[in-house]
Order: C-alpha cells, then sequence, then structure tokens
C-alpha cells in the first residue's frame, strides 16, 4: 500500500487517530514541523530537486485545526518547493486558520522572526531555521533574502539574533528548532558546529530534525541537544529496513512548568504500523533509551507513555 491509497479509504484522520491525537490535548500548545507546501501541479524544482512535497490546503488544515496544532515550522527544507508565491500563499493559508508560523517568511527579515510564549511570566522564544546547504543557495534558491521569500538559514544570521534577543530578555529560554543532518545518517560533524554556535548565543535547548531517524541526545555545556527526534506522521514509506536504521522516532512535550522536555519514543516504520505512528512498548522503550547519556530519569505520561525526562 502507498499513502495516496491509504489516504483515499481512511481519510486525513488516519495517521493520527490511533494513538497521537490523544496526547497532543487541546488544552496544550501545539507545534508541528511542516515538511510541504499548500501547491499542486508541476513545481519549478521538479527537473532538479529529488523530493518535491506539496499538501492539500483544506484537508490539511481542517485536519491540523480538529487536532488543535498552534504553531507550524515551516524552516526545512520542502516549505519552498513550489517558489516564493506558493510559499507566501502557505503562509497566508496558515494565518487565515488562525496558526501561527515560523522558519520562513515573505523575505529574511520576516523569515527570521520568532514565536514567543509566555507561562506564568516566563518567556520563551522559538527559533526555526534549515541548515545552510549549496544546492539549497545555489540551485533550488531556497532561503529567504532582502526582498524574496525564502526558509530562514540555521547557519547564517540566527546565532547574531539568539544574542541580541537574550541581550533585552536575558531571563528567558530560547528553544531551537533546528532542520539539519543526513537522511538516515549518523549526527554529521557541522549538526555539532552548529549546536555549539547557537548554544554559545545563548540557546538553551536545541530540537532537531531532517535526518528521519532518532540520533542521540547530547549537551553542549548545559544546554541539551536532540540531535534527531526523526519522523513524526510522514508520508513516506521509509527506508529503515534497506539502511538497517532502527525504525523509531520520537514525540516531545515540553512541561514549562517545571522546564523538562519528555521524549517519547514511537514506532516510526510506516510499512509496519501502517501509516498510525504509535508510542513504543517497555521492552522497546529500554533499548532505545540506551542511545542517550544513562543519567537521564524516565517517567510514564498519561499512565502509559514511556519518556525520556530531559531537563532544559
Amino acid at each position: 500500500a502507498c499513502i495516496e491509497i491509504v489516504i483515499k479509504k481512511y481519510g486525513y484522520t488516519h495517521s493520527f487517530e490511533k494513538k497521537l491525537k490523544s496526547f497532543l490535548g487541546q488544552k496544550q500548545y501545539n507545534i508541528l514541523n511542516f515538511e510541504a507546501v499548500f501547491a499542486s501541479g508541476d513545481s519549478p524544482l521538479d527537473a532538479v530537486k529529488p523530493f518535491v512535497l506539496d499538501a492539500d490546503v483544506d484537508k490539511t488544515l481542517a485536519e491540523f485545526k480538529r487536532l488543535g496544532f498552534n504553531l507550524a515550522m515551516l524552516g526545512n527544507n520542502h516549505a519552498n518547493d513550489y517558489g516564493g508565491d506558493a510559499l507566501v500563499d502557505t503562509l497566508t493559508k496558515f494565518k487565515q486558520a488562525e496558526m501561527q508560523t515560523v522558519g520562513a517568511g515573505r523575505n529574511q527579515l520576516d523569515s527570521r522572526k520568532v514565536v514567543e510564549l509566555v507561562y506564568d511570566e516566563h518567556a520563551y522564544a522559538i527559533f526555526n531555521g534549515y541548515w545552510y546547504r549549496n544546492p539549497a543557495y545555489n540551485i533550488f534558491d531556497f532561503y529567504a533574502k532582502a526582498s524574496k521569500a525564502g526558509v530562514n538559514c540555521l547557519d547564517t544570521l540566527m546565532a547574531a539574533d539568539i544574542q541580541r534577543y537574550k541581550k533585552e530578555h536575558p531571563d528567558a529560554k530560547v528553544i531551537v528548532s533546528a532542520h539539519w543532518g543526513t537522511d538516515y545518517g549518523d549526527i554529521h560533524s557541522a549538526q555539532r558546529i552548529t549546536a555549539e554556535r547557537l548554544t554559545l548565543a545563548g540557546a538553551d535547548l536545541i530540537i532537531g530534525h531532517g535526518p528521519h531517524r532518532l540520533q542521540p541526545i547530547e549537551y553542549y555545556g548545559q544546554t541539551p541537544v536532540l540531535y534527531s527526534i526523526g519522523n513524526g506522521v510522514f508520508n513516506n514509506s521509509g527506508s529503515f529496513k534497506q539502511l538497517k536504521v532502527p525504525p523509531y522516532a520520537a514525540i516531545v512535550r515540553l512541561d514549562l512548568s517545571q522546564n523538562q522536555l519528555y521524549w517519547c519514543p514511537i514506532y516510526a516504520d510506516n510499512s509496519v504500523t501502517f501509516w498510525q505512528p504509535s508510542f513504543v512498548s517497555d521492552v522497546d522503550f529500554e533499548q532505545i533509551r540506551a542511545i542517550n547519556p544513562a543519567h537521564f530519569e524516565t517517567v510514564k505520561l498519561d499512565g502509559e507513555i514511556n519518556a525520556v525526562v530531559i531537563p532544559f
């Protein structure tokens, strides 16, 4: 089966319905990484970019609203797959649906804007961007420029932006959502270099994604760096078996009252889950959490979901 057949038969609610819907909760602030653009038909990048991803605007937004999503992160390698006009239209559609966006914009200044949350009088700022890649800059023209729509670059002005933000808001926590890394690969040296730069600038927590797989959690100083949490709901069959990569990912929940992150592993191989990710068993959890430093505590959320506890 492929995702088109699954969606046609079971609808857009299928992937979230089994376990993830109840995890999100309507009273929480829910965030997703949106790896597509609201468009259809031919893309100007079809001839040069291996994977070009689009989404049906009405059905997608209806499902996001049903699930209670508040923020879409667009600082990734697909938000500009149909060019600047389609990206601007996507930003507009999210706004009309009363969802916030971060990580892309109508121009460079717009793409660098952060989303600020205040909980119990404490401020949190979410930064989002896509790492610098030569083809993305020179062939796909993906990054936002002075007067051109695009995605925010993780490796150019973000460190300075974080530094400036921290100077103006010294008590705020800075959370960086980083789209980086190689597909199904181990931690790339460039990920570590960027993590160091952003941490020195003032990042308090870095949550990475992009490699489609779990990568270990490491610390740079006091800052936890989740190099990759892998795929959540992703409409691709995946290459876990072919590449002999463990078929897991993680959904994370942030408890701002405690400044703690809960790292909750899920089964991510769609050929096994039939496009319905679910949380891992107790036995698998013990094996998966061993990829991280041993000093993390564990807890069961909602009575049944295994989680690693990461203070930040």
